[in-house]
């Protein structure tokens, strides 16, 4: 087979292989570019003219809006699901994690006016981490957040506690020690307690008790955090229906009785669950059951419009961001793209004619943030698509323009006109505003927090591998160019890996030593022109005397010649390798070197004694010697000191010989990428001494000898057959790759599989997750 044919079937099965790799990753990888600005007091949304509260943009206890309470109690009760806080009476045989709650309905039923309970939307990726990131961003959380400091676990956007810290709020925490990894040295004081021993239902809990009442007495604290674990501790260990969840909810349930009469008239409470759970107990994905978790919001004071709700209204969590920024007078984080809840924003318990102002407002500061947001997301990512871009910023600019217009009425008069067809304006404004948050956050979450199911179960699409084809038509040649040519080079660092030596003449050499490395091409011009030249005079005919004489010359190497080659390639790479890995590597590299060895030499040895009468058996690599060559490169990537997680990435490697850092990001891939998959590489490269290393061991039968003898043929032996045998040489390559491909692609299978099924387990995003992208 042409070596042209062999390399071009390596490359379109390559291609195929990324391709289904590439669309099941676009499907289930959700992907966000992190900014790292801030919002700040000074940069109002709203000047003084405007409404705003005075040319600064703040004063001394509000920032962007007056506030409303100067305390807060936000209290995560995790995998509080929304059925767990609803209460029905007329229920009389209520499940496990039914009617446990009911100190939240008689405060919803008996006081209207301070108590709500909401539907409290997440969305997917329903982890705690990750869902912990968007109620404290008001952004949508992914598995990568693309940012400068992708090993660390810290929240690096804009969010409430870094507001709350900005803006000289104490914050106390206590629970989850998820929040101390998040939020590091933002508490003012903090009780974490260890959080992954998921069979322990009681330590957090009651760790948070000990100090949560004594901490709402004190005076040391603005805004309180406690987050409990038992109710989701009890779903992963028993699930939902077990006795231990009503147990677990009851408690929570005497807490929040407890909690509620320590509160005083400037406090706000709000009791919330971060996801839900199956009905096995587990989350992660995007069912219902995951995603439908409950808020509860009460405050001593009149807070909400009395009106009869049959329903419970349905928020999105990041909503909670903005509506408690401005509730406590501190900036809106900047990423936030959630939309504030309207309900909390009543200027006055009783309905007079200013009652759509502050909640017009509110959405007015909320849209500003949001659109100041989206210009600068969408000069540092394309992923959000132009035209619907182009068409929210039309939407953004005919609010600002309506809400301009209804300020400059209230100003030029004393008070709002009480005329019905003002009040429409201020109500249409206020559908509008929400209409824009409310689509701009629709657009945000097709991009950045949707699983493609149809991508992840049609990985092979003709469609989509059309449109790759014709990007691939024009990048591939060019990459497959380079690598052809580096390989070239590396391999032609040292061309002479058959030595020459005249059996006549052998006391002088075929070319004169050459001391040091051939660096240039004026060394390599030295040295071949003298080989030819001997190679030429010692195989002339010199007619003296009428006799004739040969002179023959000696060829050493020839047996290995393609082995040589590959040997030194990794030998060459392994030296670069090694230096990107800690010295303390380095027995683990010398390790693998002797274990390869000893494969090839056992892999050698066993298809010599297999194959003494059938020479075309040379010719084919068994599966067992490719799958075994397979793993023994995944063990040595463990052995190697890596892991299949992102903090176990050693980033350290992007800076060997780069003290002074990089001006691009694309060199430090390379060699993070290089330390990384160190053992992949070298494996890979040396996969054809599978094939040459029989060659390099064999052993002639003395039968086959014996006729050698008797025919007086010559016969090729080792590694020269295969140069005596192109195509099945060709064939036997391109078979090898094929089965290596095939043997990681099962390994790949398995954990799109894993990643497919378990999308909603509760480690997926820590364990499955980052295995399948690293496989």
């Amino acid at each position: 087979m042409p070596r042209i044919v062999t390399v071009l079937s390596l490359c379109w099965s390559c291609l195929l292989f990324y391709a289904g790799l590439g669309l099941f990753l676009s499907g289930f990888l959700l992907v966000r570019v992190e900014l790292r600005s801030r919002s700040s007091c000074r940069e109002t949304p709203i000047p003084a003219a405007r409404g705003g509260l005075h040319e600064t943009g703040f004063s001394q206890d509000s920032c962007w809006m007056a506030r409303r309470f100067s305390r807060a109690v936000v209290l995560i009760i995790d995998a509080l699901r929304f059925d767990f806080a609803k209460y029905d009476p007329k229920n009389r045989n209520p499940k496990p994690f039914e009617n446990k709650l009911d100190v939240i309905y008689h405060n919803v039923v008996s006081k209207p006016e301070h108590a709500r309970l909401f539907q409290f939307r997440a969305d997917p990726p329903t982890t705690t981490m990750q869902r912990i990131k968007g109620m404290t961003t008001g952004t949508l959380p992914t598995f990568i957040d693309v940012g400068s400091n992708f090993a660390s676990s810290a929240i690096q956007e804009d969010n409430l506690i870094q507001q709350l810290v900005q803006n000289e709020k104490k914050v106390v925490f206590m629970g989850d020690d998820t929040w101390e990894g998040l939020f590091p040295k933002k508490f003012f004081k903090s009780f974490p307690f260890p959080s992954f021993n998921v069979k322990d239902l009681h330590t957090v809990d009651d760790g948070i008790l000990q100090h949560i009442y004594t901490t709402v007495e004190g005076n040391e604290w603005d805004v309180l955090i406690a987050h409990f674990l038992g109710v989701d501790h009890c779903g992963h260990r028993f699930g939902p229906y077990h006795p231990a969840m009503a147990e677990k909810l009851s408690q929570m349930n005497k807490m929040l009785r407890s909690l509620i009469g320590q509160l005083q008239n400037d406090t706000l409470l709000v009791v919330l669950g971060d996801h839900g759970m199956t009905s096995t107990g587990d989350h992660g994905g995007e069912s219902e059951a995951e995603v439908n978790a409950a808020l509860f919001i009460y405050s001593t004071t009149p807070l909400f419009e009395i009106k009869h709700v049959e329903d419970s209204n349905v928020v999105s969590q990041i909503d909670l961001v903005p509506t408690l920024a401005l509730l406590l007078g501190i900036p809106i984080p900047y990423s936030n793209i959630g939309m504030v809840m309207v309900d909390l924003f009543i200027s006055e318990p009783k309905l007079d004619d200013n009652q759509y102002l502050e909640q017009a407002k509110a959405l007015h500061i909320n849209a500003v943030q949001v659109n100041r947001f989206l210009e600068s997301y969408s000069n540092a990512a394309k992923d959000l698509p132009v035209t619907k871009l182009k068409y929210l910023k039309e939407l953004f600019s005919s609010t600002v323009a309506e809400y301009n217009d209804l300020i400059t009425v209230i100003q030029k008069s004393e008070k709002i006109v009480p005329d019905q067809d003002f009040h429409a304006r201020f109500q249409n404004l206020l559908i509008a505003q929400q209409r824009y948050l409310r689509e701009t956050k629709e657009v945000c979450r097709e991009s950045w927090a949707r699983f493609n199911p149809a991508h992840m179960l049609y990985e092979e699409s003709f469609i989509k591998l059309q449109d790759l084809t014709k990007k691939i038509v024009v990048i591939i040649p060019c990459i497959v160019f380079v690598l052809v040519i580096t390989g070239f080079l590396i391999v032609l660092w040292n061309p002479i890996t058959v030595f020459l030596k005249d059996n006549m003449e052998s006391d002088e050499a075929v070319a004169p030593p050459y001391k040091g490395c051939m660096e240039t091409e004026v060394d390599c011009l030295h040295v071949v022109p003298l080989i030819y030249r001997k190679m030429q005079k010692a195989m002339s005919v010199n007619f003296n005397d009428n006799q004739t004489k040969t002179r023959t010359v000696a060829a050493y190497g020839l047996g290995t010649v393609y082995s040589a080659a590959v040997i030194t390639v990794v030998a060459l790479l392994t030296l670069l390798l090694i230096m990107l890995h800690n010295e303390r590597m380095s027995l683990a590299f010398l390790l693998l070197f002797l274990e390869g060895f000893s494969f090839l030499e056992i892999h050698g040895t066993a298809r010599n004694l297999s194959l003494q009468s059938d020479n075309t058996g040379y010719f084919s690599v068994p599966w067992y010697a490719v799958t075994a060559w397979a793993f023994t490169a995944t063990q040595f990537f463990y052995a190697t000191g890596h892991q299949p997680i992102f903090p176990a990435i050693q980033w350290n490697a992007a800076f060997v010989g780069f003290i002074e850092g990089h001006s691009t990001n694309i060199l430090p891939a390379l060699l993070v990428g290089m330390n990384t998959f160190a053992s992949h590489i070298l494996f890979a490269v040396g996969c054809p001494l599978l094939l040459l290393w029989p060659f390099v061991r064999e052993m002639k039968s003395s039968k086959s000898k014996n006729i050698k003898k008797e025919s007086g043929d010559d016969d090729q032996v080792m590694e020269m057959r295969l140069r005596e045998n192109p195509q099945m040489f060709s064939a036997a390559m391109l078979q090898l790759g094929m089965r290596y491909l095939f043997v990681y692609g099962v390994q790949l299978l398995a954990s799109v599989c894993t990643v497919a099924i378990l999308r909603r387990h509760l480690m997926v995003w820590k364990i499955f997750a980052p295995k399948y992208v690293e496989d």
